[in-house]
């Protein structure tokens, strides 16, 4: 054995692994093969025996392991007429003999590690027991579990030739790591290794889960999200004194001034609560043009200051008779949640790590209506046969009504969950590997698990409504003026879809596996997307499966 000046510390590991036990010969070159120089990790040389070559069709097995599904039989020795039956069994013996693994033409359904140094051949009749003779078909690995074929840590030179590789399709929609991904091969940290007259076929990734939306939308608990009517003309003991029409009033004090309704309030079951409706203005008398009660900033709607963002103003107070000019505003509708992102896929060294959505933010509530402002003014009255106008220049009183409260902001939305992502589907998957070739093999991927969709979660309830006008008094007097309606909450934000997985042929970090003629990569379908979604003031962009012949990261 020839070792460079930098390797002596690896090839004294390697000639353990091989089994030389310290000394300088080479292991057992089973059929006269040459040796071969090869690079170790940490730079130095080894010289060690080239893989055994390939016998052309028709020709015999050379010596080695021999593996039958159909004829062989555990803890046999692996002999032509005495084969061993998995192909796991064949390859402890072949490393412990340092022969080849020569594999009839069947189908094999486990799952293969492949171990350093040993070569396998997969093109073999065995019909005769004493004659394996190599043909066109190939033994088939239809691996119940993913990855099918996997090494690591492989430096010895080896030839795997000869298969058709199959991993299963990913069922259900459990796991979001890389379970979730079927892989036909993966070679990590490995080196010297010939791939050829193969077909890897990686099965189908696993679909992502849907988000699940809220049980129920929002619910208003309050037993009072609508604003108090308002109040009807302050009553006064009022009558014409004869002959001088004289209005004369007795106050006895009660009622004098008239506060403004109440507004709405808002409880909701999830998140903060809806803003209050405002309270309505309230009413101011005077007589004589003597002011008995209230000022004119009482007769606006008022706003609730400690909850400023949440509250509007009710409109001017009137002086009009019956005018609604003093209704109060409307509440602002309350904004929408956060929109979630649609998730990303990606490749780390341990796997395809799927691409799962996040999560929209609950709608935030409504703002309260503004309480509607009250009124005054002066109408008329009738006694004793004669009709006397009330009210100015100054032998009139001025009557008043309360404004009626604001509705209450309704509740926001509720966001659903997220959707997760599709798993991948991969033929071959190198990492930092080299002196990795391909000939006359064909790399497929089959089809990417599709996207979970992510919840569009539920919209907001409405605001309370606005306490209503109260009719004018018989004798003319003014009304008070209606409250604004609550804004609705706003629509939960939507939570992002997943991302569909992709179907890629070849996927590598590090050097890319050299590639001989008739080398195919054959990339299947990417996972099914989502289209477009809309919801409120929101949009979120459709997600597309991608597929590709090579990936690298």
């Amino acid at each position: 054995m020839h070792i460079g000046h930098r390797g002596a510390l690896t090839a004294l590991m390697l000639l353990a692994a091989i089994g030389c036990g310290g000394s300088d010969a080479p292991p057992p070159n089973q059929g006269g093969r040459d040796n071969v120089v090869i690079t170790l990790p940490d730079g130095g040389t080894a010289e060690v025996p080239a893989p055994p070559p390939p016998v052309g069709n028709g020709a015999e097995a050379q010596d080695g392991i021999f593996v039958s599904a159909s004829k062989g039989a555990a803890g046999a020795d692996g002999a032509k007429a005495r084969p061993v039956k998995t192909i796991a069994e064949a390859i402890a013996l072949a490393a412990q003999k340092h022969l080849p693994v020569n594999v009839c033409a069947e189908t094999y359904a486990e799952a293969v590690t492949l171990v350093d140094g040993v070569t396998l051949f997969g093109y073999f009749d065995c019909s005769n027991p004493e004659k394996w003779v190599r043909v066109d078909a190939k033994a088939k690995i239809a691996s119940p579990t993913s990855p099918a074929v996997v090494g690591e840590g492989l430096l010895l030179p080896a030839t795997f030739a000869g298969f058709e590789v199959e991993a299963p399709d990913i069922q259900g929609s459990a796991a979001t790591g890389p379970a979730a991904s079927s892989y036909g091969m993966i070679l990590r940290s490995s080196r010297n290794l010939t791939l050829s007259e193969l077909t890897i076929r990686a099965g189908k990734g696993q679909d992502g889960v849907d988000g699940v939306e809220p049980a129920e939308g929002n619910v208003e608990l309050s037993k009072r999200p609508n604003g108090v009517e308002s109040f009807p003309p302050v009553p006064q003991a009022c009558y014409p004194k004869l002959p001088s029409n004289v209005l004369v009033c007795n106050f006895d004090g009660s009622g004098a001034f008239a506060p403004g309704a109440a507004g709405g309030t808002s409880q909701c079951k999830v998140g903060p609560n809806g803003g209050p409706g405002g309270q309505g203005g309230g009413g101011r008398i005077s007589v004589n043009g003597v002011l008995r009660s209230g000022n004119l900033q009482d007769a606006n709607g008022r706003a609730l200051e400690a909850n400023d963002p949440l509250t509007a103003k009710g409109g001017v107070a009137s002086s009009v008779v019956g005018s609604i000019q003093g209704k109060g505003n409307d509440g602002a509708p309350g904004p929408d949640g956060t929109t979630g992102a649609n998730g990303r896929w990606s490749f780390t060294d341990s796997g395809f790590v799927v691409g799962d959505g996040t999560a929209g933010t609950n709608g935030a509530p409504g703002q309260g209506g503004g309480g509607g402002a009250g009124a005054y003014g002066y109408g008329t009255i009738s006694g004793g046969g004669i009709e006397i106008p009330i009210g100015p220049p100054d032998n009139g009183m001025w009557r008043s009504a309360a404004g009626a409260g604001g509705g209450a902001g309704g509740c926001g939305g509720i966001a659903g969950t997220p959707g997760s992502g599709g798993g991948a589907s991969i033929g071959l998957f190198v990492i930092d590997s080299r002196d990795i070739t391909l000939a006359n093999a064909r790399i497929e991927g089959k089809k990417g698990g599709r996207a979970g969709r992510g919840a569009k979660g539920s919209d907001g309830t409405p605001g309370g409504s606005g306490g209503a006008q109260s009719p004018a008094a018989a004798e003319g007097g003014p009304a008070g003026s209606p409250g604004g309606k609550g804004g609705k909450g706003g629509h939960a934000g939507l939570s992002g879809n997943g991302a569909p997985g992709p179907s890629i042929a070849l996927v590598f970090k590090g050097d890319r596996p050299f590639t001989k003629d008739g080398v195919v990569l054959v990339p299947g379908t990417g996972g099914d997307g989502v289209d477009q979604t809309s919801a409120g003031t929101q949009t979120l962009p459709a997600v597309y499966g991608e597929a590709k012949q090579e990936h690298s990261f």
